[in-house]
């Protein structure tokens, strides 16, 4: 029996849409638990799939005069949001005079990056983007009776650029 289990991609702030406007916020990114501990099944696999965290949005640019120059400030850059985390469990209880397995799969969410800012006088500022989640996974065979076979994998998520 196989359990997959996918947290919800957060969603990126808006851009600033008038002079010297920030951009939005992102939205978190949804955790992920995938357990697959009871089944008597002979093969059984749970994978969770952590959600990415939103990016922000850009900062809109600062008012400009007749001539082209900057007169208002820019927009900040939106702030990041943070990644769902991944948790996998998996467990075979079955007896079987044959092979049986269990594995685990977890892959944690990637952190927002930071929108950009606007330009103007003076620039709007930048945010830093946010740190990847984390995520464990654990497999347990307890076949008896024959090949028992566990194995598990996590990653954590990769950081959002500032």
């Amino acid at each position: 029996m196989d359990v997959t289990v996918n947290g919800t991609t957060g969603t990126n702030g808006a851009n600033g849409s008038s002079p010297g406007q920030s951009g939005g916020a992102g939205t978190v990114g949804g955790g992920a638990v995938a357990s697959n501990a009871t089944s008597t099944d002979l093969t059984n696999t749970a994978h969770a799939n952590g959600g990415d965290g939103g990016s922000g949005g850009n900062g809109a640019d600062g008012l400009t005069n007749d001539m082209g120059q900057y007169v208002g400030p820019g927009g900040n850059g939106g702030t990041a949001a943070a990644a769902g985390g991944a948790i996998a469990t998996a467990a075979t209880t079955a007896s079987s005079t044959g092979q049986t397995s269990a594995a685990a799969y977890a892959v944690a969410g990637n952190g927002g990056s930071s929108g950009a800012p606007g330009a103007g006088s003076p620039n709007g500022v930048g945010q830093n983007g946010v740190v990847g989640a984390n995520a464990s996974a654990s497999a347990t065979d307890q076949n008896a009776g024959g090949a028992a076979v566990s194995s598990a994998s996590a990653s954590g998520g990769n950081g959002g650029d500032g």
